[in-house]
């Protein structure tokens, strides 16, 4: 009711994608947390980070074949607002869609500024905008789904 006072349409409705500009042509979902992880945490034990080292950028296999990569392949993922790296795990998904991990940082790695445990290389938050002008116009929320990609091979970079 409150968004209906508010002039705003109360149930959900389908908004269309932006297709693109010719350079970022896929579909990026930020924020996905896999477990033995708990959002950020627990990256220090190693047990947990022995079971999963390295963050994933999850694809469809027709979306991997498309782009030349392959299962394990270390790739970047850029948009406008950055660029980080992440390794290839094909997944059930639609095509052109890329599903990156949140939260990643790496304990092994100096804390200090100015690589702060290595978040800059592979955090999911360095591809979205914090521009409140990009913001969801009813719930102020930023993007952190649908947001326009590319994803190429890093040539001669090893995992995390």
């Amino acid at each position: 009711m409150i968004l209906k006072e508010l002039g705003y349409d109360p149930l959900p409705s389908y908004t269309n994608v932006d297709k693109g500009d010719g350079h970022y042509m896929l579909s990026l979902l930020t924020g996905v947390r896999k477990h033995p992880y708990y959002a950020s945490e627990f990256r220090r034990v190693k047990s947990i980070k022995g079971r999963h080292p390295h963050p994933m950028a999850e694809m469809s296999l027709v979306t991997a074949t498309h782009l030349g990569v392959k299962e394990g392949d270390v790739v970047w993922i850029q948009t406008p607002q950055g660029r980080i790296r992440q390794t290839v795990a094909l997944a059930e998904m639609l095509p052109n869609t890329v599903s990156i991990e949140y939260g990643w940082w790496f304990p092994e790695r100096l804390a200090a500024e100015p690589h702060l445990g290595g978040l800059w290389e592979s955090n999911a938050n360095l591809l979205t905008s914090a521009e409140t002008a990009e913001c969801d116009p009813v719930l102020g929320q930023w993007k952190y789904r649908s947001i326009r990609c590319k994803v190429y091979k890093a040539e001669g970079a090893g995992n995390g």
